[in-house]
């Protein structure tokens, strides 16, 4: 009987080892679901890549990260801060704010309101500044957590402003002088007029040259005006267009004087005029068809501006003659240094009578009288006869001492430069 079983034995072994391997098979059309679709078979395939092994393997660390600056920042001039980030930041790329550096990069000084010098005439504007304390700057960003650090700024004020400069505008009387042309004929009247209408108004700011012809211009009957008597030479007078505003270019020149005003440009008369004291009087022309100008010029060396004001008054004396005026004033502002005029006297013995009492413009300040005088030294040439003068501007205090003398005539080389008029006849 055991003999029959050993068959049936031998075929279950048989059909579990043809089970077995039909797995085998199934596994493999399973890892290889591309074998019969064009592609490599099992057999062909290249071998997987092994797995690294990462047991023996160090993983590279994160980089270090620390509070610090990116180095840049925002200005919020309106809100007067200056705001910096703090923030975990690798520590190549962290900085550490250098203050001392930022305040010159960020900080200004205020500007005063000031008087332009470009030939506008404007008052430019005043300017505040900012500025922060470096040393409170470092102690907020070391007290400060990550994030938004703020640091204060402080508004710095102008001293001065707009307005206070408007205020000195022209405020104070500098220099005045008035003089007679009562017999003048009507067309030489006219010719003053016309020039001391145009010297009206000029303003000079401060460094600014002041140019009589270049002011007034040429002397043409196109410009309105005439002819009238003149010097045309030694001894010589003649109808001249524009004859007579000489007597206007001495009122500024006078002016000028008074006011302690630098003069460039002057000369005098060829002879002595009989309107204002000899001295301080001024000769300008500009010639026909060309040749040598002759020009008054004067610098405003004020730290203000100045402004000329001229004008003519005409009016009938007691015995029904007219009297006829032209008054040349320098307005500006009178400085802590300045003498405070209450008085400017270029009278000249019976000649000329020139003397104006004004009223003190501060009355806790010293007044002081302004005086012209003149040396006379007669001399003799191939010309003829005449006198050379050197004049003097004097200073009187309030009790009459006398606290300067200057010689307003220029300096050479050689010494003073001398006026010279001759002798007429």
């Amino acid at each position: 009987m055991n003999h029959r079983r050993k068959p049936f034995l031998f075929v279950v072994l048989a059909l579990m080892l043809m089970a077995a391997g039909a797995g085998l098979v199934l596994s493999a059309l399973r890892l290889s679901p591309d074998v019969g679709r064009g592609e490599q078979s099992p057999s062909s395939a290249s071998p997987a890549p092994a797995a690294p092994d990462r047991g023996d393997v160090e993983p590279s660390p994160e980089p270090a990260l620390i509070l610090g600056w990116d180095g840049t920042y925002t200005l919020n001039a309106d809100s007067r801060l200056l705001l910096l980030q703090k923030r975990l930041l690798p520590e190549e790329a962290c900085l550490q704010p250098d203050f001392a550096a930022l305040y010159e990069e960020v900080c200004f000084d205020a500007s005063d309101a000031s008087f332009s010098t470009d030939g506008s005439h404007t008052i430019i504007p005043e300017k505040s500044g900012l500025r922060f304390d470096t040393d409170e700057a470092l102690a907020i960003w070391e007290a400060s957590a990550e994030g938004e650090v703020r640091i204060p700024l402080q508004a710095v004020e102008p001293q001065i402003l707009s307005g206070m400069l408007e205020a000195l505008l022209y405020r104070d009387l500098l220099g005045a002088v008035t003089t007679k042309y009562n017999n003048s004929g009507i067309n030489r009247c006219i010719n003053v007029r016309l020039a001391s209408s145009k010297v009206d108004g000029v303003v000079l700011f401060p460094g600014e040259e002041f140019s009589f012809n270049a002011v007034v211009g040429a002397r043409t009957e196109e410009a309105g005006f005439l002819p009238a008597p003149a010097y045309a030479g030694y001894d010589d007078i003649k109808d001249e267009i524009g004859g007579g505003v000489c007597q206007v270019s001495t009122g500024v020149y006078a002016a000028a004087l008074f006011s302690f005003l630098d003069v460039t440009s002057h000369t005098s008369h060829l002879y002595p005029p009989n309107y204002i004291q000899l001295g301080t009087d001024a000769t300008v022309t500009i010639p026909e068809g060309g040749g040598r100008s002759i020009d008054l010029k004067f610098v405003n060396s004020k730290s203000c501006p100045v402004k000329i004001v001229s004008y003519c008054e005409e009016s009938v004396r007691d015995n029904g003659r007219p009297l006829r005026t032209v008054t040349v004033e320098i307005w500006g502002t009178l400085e802590e240094d300045d003498y405070m005029p209450v008085e400017f006297d270029n009278s000249y013995i019976d000649i000329y009578d020139y003397d104006r009492l004004i009223d003190p413009a501060y009355p806790d300040r010293e007044g002081y009288k302004i005086k012209f005088t003149h040396e006379e030294t007669e001399f003799e040439d191939d010309y003829g006869r005449g006198l050379h003068t050197l004049t003097h501007r004097k200073v009187y205090d309030s009790s009459g001492n006398l606290v300067e003398d200057k010689i307003i005539n220029p300096t050479y080389s050689a010494g003073y430069a001398l006026d010279t008029y001759y002798y007429r006849g």
